[in-house]
């Protein structure tokens, strides 16, 4: 079973353009993402999924430097770009990794992605009473599933929100809600993205 991580970056942010190149600690905030994907012990594959536009080259230096593969695709259609991602790199499940969460718990998404793997569901996430801050998000999805997204989501809003459609149309997925056994009060209060 493949199962990848795909870092969904780009630098035409218009509340923070060019995140993806912020410096943490001298290096590039996309650095700092890959590095997160490499400490999920079950992702047997990490992709980085950017634009094809000339503003993203530098995100495709970092993924090359770093050794990384890398999909370009729509610069507005991320569910277009995941899964066209997915395809190319014939992956069975997919860690969707924001590029903009640089604390992101690499131990959270594992003790997620094995809950995944053994509730053999169609999409995880951890949206429903989040128990975690913003930028601790979970979105693990099968590619059957998110194929069938792909193929329905015809309204730009489905395109645009990589798993609105799957929100929107839940009786049609076995989905799961995430919820950590951390246990520290009012958690979810704390928003830890670059936005």
């Amino acid at each position: 079973m493949k199962i990848s991580g795909i870092i969904i970056a780009r630098n035409g942010s218009s509340r923070v353009p060019k995140k993806s190149l912020i410096k943490l600690s001298g290096k590039p905030l996309v650095w700092h993402m890959i590095q997160i994907a490499k400490n999920v012990k079950l992702l047997n594959h990490i992709c980085v999924a950017t634009t094809d536009l000339d503003i993203d080259d530098s995100i495709a230096k970092v993924a090359s430097d770093e050794k990384i593969d890398l999909y370009r695709g729509d610069s507005e259609n991320v569910l277009d770009r995941i899964y066209n991602t997915s395809k190319k790199m014939k992956s069975d499940v997919v860690v969707y990794i924001g590029g903009d969460c640089p604390l992101l718990d690499p131990y959270i998404l594992n003790n997620a992605l094995n809950l995944f793997l053994k509730k053999k569901i169609d999409y995880l996430n951890n949206y429903k009473n989040p128990s975690l801050p913003g930028g601790q998000d979970i979105n693990i999805i099968s590619f059957n599933a998110l194929e069938k997204a792909y193929k329905k989501a015809l309204a730009p809003s489905q395109r645009i929100h990589a798993f609105s459609y799957l929100t929107f149309h839940s009786s049609e997925f076995n989905i799961y809600n995430y919820v950590s056994k951390i246990k520290f009060k009012n958690l979810k209060q704390f928003h830890w993205y670059i936005d």
